[in-house]
Parts: C-alpha cells; sequence; structure tokens
C-alpha cells in the first residue's frame, strides 16, 4: 500500500488544523469514542462558537487547546480507497517555524492555506521558501481558504490567484502546484465541488488528493545501515534502516566502515525468513562470516560506488534563536551517522533564525553520504549544537565536490614520548607569551624540542586574513590547533599561546588532541592586565573595533584546565616550574 505524507503549512489561523480535521471526521477516519471525545472538547475549548470545532482532532497538547494554536507537529494516519495517508499538522506561528520546517522533511505533498481575508503575511512567504526549499515535496496545494467572508466572490479570489502567481514567480518556485479555494470552516470544495464557485472547474480538494501520485526515486543508490544488533544462538542478526539496498541470500556486501566484504547468509523483514528484499524495506539479515559490523556502519552492494567523503555543499533552513556562525563546531546528525564538523562558507551575510541558507560544511572525519538527487534520505542531515544539544537547523546535501576521494591522512612519524600539546588561554596581558618563551627554553634545558604557536605571529603569517569577529577568532584557532597537530606529529611540544576567549575557541583542539591537551588558564585579573599593556591594547585610541576581550567582548572561563595560574601572584620562574613539574616532562 502506499503511503502519501502530506503536511499544513501557513501563517496563524488560516485554518490549517481545522481542514485537517474536517478531513478526517468528515471520511470516516476518527473512531466514534474521538468523536464523542471531540464533541466534549468542543464544548470546553471552543474558540469559535462552532458545534463541532474539526481543529481539536489534531491539536494534541492542552496547552495548544486553550490558546487555539498548534505548537507541536501532529501526525494522523488514515486510510481511504485503499491508499494511506499521513496528515502531518504543523504551527504557524513565527517562533515555531522550526517545527513547521521539521515537517517539511518527512512531506511528499504540501497544503499551504492562505487566509484570503489577510491575503500573503510574511510567515505564509517564509512558509513557501520552506516548501520550496525540500525536494522531498514534489506538488503544492494552495488552499485559498475562508472564501465565506469574502461571500464567495469571483474577482476576490482571482485578485488572490494573482497575487499568489506574481509572488512565486519572484522566488523561482519550483514545484508543481494548484490553487484551491476553499472554505474550511463550511466544507466547499473540500470533500465535493462547491455549488457556491461554479466558476471553479477542477476537483474538490480530497478528489485531487485521491489521485495524487507519487513515484519514489528509481535512481536510488544502494545503502543501507546498521541500527540494531542482536546476538541469538551463533548468528548475529543486523537490523538494517534501508536506503535502497537490494539484497538476497548469498549477496555480497560491503562494509563501508571496515571496506571488508561479507556474504549475507539470511535476509528477514516481518520476522519472515524471505529469499530477497525489494528497495526501501527496513530489514534483518545475518552473516556467513564472522566480521567486524557496528551501529552506525553503512553497509553497499560489492563493487558499488559510493561516496565518504569530508566536505560538502548543503541547503539548510536554520531553526534556533542562536543562529549559525562560520568555522564554529557543530554536530551534523544524519539519518545513517553523525559526526562533527563546521560550516565555512555562508552564502548571506548572517544566519538567523528562519534564514535560508547555502552553506560549506567540513567535517572532522570521513563519512558515507550522498547528495539529494541520488539518495534524498541519505543527504538529509540536522545542525546540533555541541553544548546544549539544541537542533539548531535542518537541511540536505546538494553537491559533494570531486575532491579527496584519494587523499588519506597519515601520520609521518612515531610520537616517541608521552608528550602534550600545551595551551595557554587567558587575558591580554596575562602573561601567555612570557611563560610560553621562558617553558621553552627550560623544555630546552631538558632535552625536548618545542615550538611556540604566538597568537599575534600568528595573524600576521597564517592567519592575516583574519579579523576579530567571532567567526574570524573560531577559524583562528582553529588553524593554530591544526598547525599543533603537526607540530605534536613530528615530536615536537607545540606552545600555543593564544586568548581562545570561548569555549568554541578551545573546542577544536580538545576534540583533535583529547586527554593530551594541557589546558593552562592563566586568570590574572583584568584590572593587572590593563595595568601591565604590554602591547599598548587597551589604551589604543586608534582602534576603531570594540573586540577586546575583557572590555567589550566576554572571557568564557575554561571548566577544567589541567593547571590554574593568576600571575599576579605567581613569578615567571615559578609558574614555569609549577607547569613543568605537572607535565613530568624534566629529565
Amino acid at each position: 500500500m502506499q503511503t502519501l505524507n502530506i503536511m499544513t503549512c501557513g501563517s496563524i489561523d488560516d485554518g490549517k488544523s481545522t481542514l485537517l480535521g474536517r478531513l478526517l471526521h468528515e471520511t470516516n477516519n476518527i473512531y466514534i469514542d474521538q468523536s464523542q471525545q471531540l464533541l466534549k472538547l468542543s464544548e470546553k475549548f471552543n474558540n469559535n462558537n462552532l458545534e463541532v470545532d474539526y481543529a481539536q482532532v489534531l491539536d494534541g497538547l492542552i496547552d495548544e487547546k486553550e490558546q487555539g494554536i498548534t505548537i507541536d507537529i501532529a501526525f494522523k494516519t488514515f486510510t481511504l480507497k485503499n491508499r494511506q495517508y499521513v496528515l502531518i499538522d504543523s504551527p504557524g506561528h513565527e517562533e515555531f517555524t522550526r517545527n513547521m520546517a521539521n515537517a517539511a522533511t518527512y512531506a511528499d505533498i504540501a497544503l499551504v492555506l492562505i487566509d484570503i481575508s489577510n491575503g500573503f503575511t510574511n510567515q505564509t512567504k517564509k512558509h513557501i521558501q520552506i516548501v520550496n526549499l525540500f525536494p522531498n515535496i514534489k506538488k503544492v496545494f494552495f488552499c485559498i481558504n475562508k472564501i465565506d467572508l469574502v461571500d464567495y466572490s469571483k474577482q476576490k479570489i482571482e485578485e488572490q490567484n494573482l497575487h499568489l502567481n506574481q509572488y512565486l514567480e519572484s522566488i523561482e518556485f519550483k514545484k508543481d502546484y494548484i490553487s484551491i479555494p476553499i472554505s474550511a470552516l463550511n466544507g466547499d470544495n473540500i470533500l465535493t465541488n462547491s455549488n457556491k464557485t461554479k466558476f471553479y472547474k477542477k476537483g474538490s480538494l480530497l478528489d485531487l488528493l485521491t489521485k495524487e501520485t507519487y513515484t519514489q526515486n528509481k535512481n536510488l543508490s544502494n545503502y543501507a545501515s546498521v541500527q540494531i544488533i542482536r546476538r541469538e544462538s551463533n548468528d548475529r542478526f543486523y537490523y538494517l534502516k534501508n536506503y535502497g539496498l537490494n539484497v538476497k541470500n548469498n549477496d555480497v556486501l560491503q562494509n563501508t566502515t571496515t571496506g571488508k566484504d561479507f556474504t549475507v547468509k539470511k535476509v528477514y523483514t516481518a520476522q519472515k525468513n524471505l529469499k530477497s528484499t525489494n528497495k526501501l524495506n527496513n530489514i534483518v539479515i545475518t552473516a556467513k562470516e564472522k566480521i567486524s559490523i557496528n551501529k552506525n556502519d553503512v553497509l553497499v552492494s560489492k563493487n558499488k560506488n559510493y561516496k565518504n567523503v569530508n566536505s560538502f555543499k548543503a541547503s539548510i533552513v536554520c531553526s534556533s534563536i542562536l543562529g549559525l556562525k562560520r568555522n564554529k563546531r557543530y554536530l551534523f546528525k544524519f539519518n545513517q551517522t553523525s559526526v562533527y564538523g563546521f560550516i565555512s562558507q555562508i552564502d548571506i551575510k548572517e544566519i538567523n533564525m528562519n534564514s535560508i541558507a547555502t552553506i560549506k560544511v567540513e567535517l572532522e572525519s570521513k563519512i558515507v553520504i550522498d547528495d539529494y538527487n541520488h539518495n534524498y534520505s541519505m543527504s538529509q542531515f540536522s545542525i546540533i549544537s555541541t553544548d546544549k544539544f539544541e537542533t539548531l537547523g535542518f537541511g540536505f546535501v546538494t553537491l559533494i565536490p570531486d575532491k579527496g576521494f584519494t587523499v588519506h591522512f597519515e601520520k609521518i612519524n612515531k610520537i616517541s614520548m608521552a608528550q602534550k600539546c600545551i595551551w595557554f588561554t587567558g587575558f591580554s596581558g596575562a602573561g601567555k607569551t612570557t611563560i610560553a618563551k621562558n617553558l621553552q627554553k627550560k623544555l630546552g634545558e631538558n632535552g625536548f624540542k618545542s615550538f611556540i604557536l604566538d597568537g599575534d605571529n600568528m595573524r600576521t603569517t597564517l592567519n592575516q586574513d583574519l579579523g576579530f569577529t567571532e567567526e574570524d577568532r573560531l577559524e583562528n584557532n582553529r588553524r593554530i590547533a591544526h598547525v599543533a597537530n603537526i607540530l605534536y606529529q613530528n615530536d615536537i611540544i607545540p606552545i600555543v599561546s593564544t586568548i581562545s576567549p570561548t569555549k568554541a575557541s578551545r573546542e577544536v583542539a580538545k576534540h583533535i588532541f583529547g586527554e593530551n591537551l594541557f589546558m593552562i588558564h592563566l586568570n590574572t585579573p583584568i584590572e593587572t592586565c590593563i595595568k601591565r599593556n604590554p602591547k599598548k591594547l587597551y589604551n589604543n585610541k586608534n582602534k576603531g573595533n570594540k573586540n577586546i576581550t575583557g572590555i567589550d567582548m566576554g572571557y568564557e572561563i575554561p571548566e577544567n584546565p589541567n593547571l590554574t595560574i593568576d600571575t599576579s601572584k605567581v613569578s615567571i620562574n615559578n609558574a614555569t616550574k609549577q607547569i613543568i613539574n605537572e607535565l613530568k616532562l624534566s629529565k
């Protein structure tokens, strides 16, 4: 049975929940006890003095019922004419656009409601833009609602359609669409064509929906990801989320994580043993060989090309008031796996809440993904903050650059000692560079090679293209961390001296070095640093930008530094001794 996923969207109070509630109620797709409950809810929460408030069918939260709005996403599955439908009701409020964007990732068809008495609102336009963004939405029904409020005027409806067409042309709308004049309140053109709009010659909304077909992309590439592993008797059962893999008994598959091949022993679905399975079924397999297969590993057919990459371009919609920043470390969560990375390029000036943008992403490790033209499910991802674990945006891969497929990282030298990357952080004038120079001298006397990566020196060479915005500071510290790693891999102790004022600016170094990052926080008071002012930073009258850490910009104190030193109380030599003793690097 084919399933069609249908979402509603549009501005607040345009009648989305009422429309879907009427569809469900009048096609007998709610149970008798639900129908009775609906009447009770209508009496309690009715905001429109209706005999039956159809919006109550989908508004699942009491908070929503009391306010008469939809906050979360509501899903309702029903069957009509041997076809299964999933109705997805999404909110209209601007602050809940993230929920609407999430709903758009599930939909095959979008119903966009437009209140003819209000016309286009900014939120309506934003919802249309989001619908236009996601390639999984194949067709759009623009429901010109509340035509009863304009006495079913043909002229008013035609004027609204003219405005609609002009707007769609202005944003280069790419979807197949149709416009339907309706009254969700009175049922006009919902189940059958209304006698009050005889000038409208196309079918009712229900007729058009039941005739709509949706064909899956025939060019789907062959992937499946391992979701669960269970061991029973002598067999391991691998539960797979299937993204186009067509597999049968005795087929040879490859684990893209290890590059190893294995032979499929048996294929199961719904607890039945099958000789083969069609594409897109979720399946369980067993393997003839004893091979390493772990959760989130991606499997492909042997000799099938796949893309194991760490860079891609994508289209996204931002769903958080936090926005998105270049060079900040995020978690990119795909359907099949998750990986950390950062946004290196953005096609607009800033990504704020509800922004739609094209971005370039650089990942910290390679993963198997695909672009939306070849396998949309393998291209979808969400962007998660690394500290609050909040979902910041949704998107899909549009392009995988033809680069790096044959480039592999290899350690040039084997590290011969348990060395660390020494990272100083603190205000300007706290003594980072002075202690770093003294530390380098003492390490040399003890037979250790070291190299100082000073923030100011790096800004005059490798990082001279960077300013002092939040994004540029993140990129400055990211580059320094990778240069430090090159030194580290070659048996040289990197000594980093940089303000690195935020948790995010130190995060890449923590990822690269792990336990081998030795973080030293110089917590010298800002007043002492201002008095010292060795770089004339704090009283620089020619400095136009207000970006001095501790004065204009905040400083996030490291949560668990390896060592904390106040140089207003501890001398340079004593501070150096503390560091060497903690590192146990003296010979």
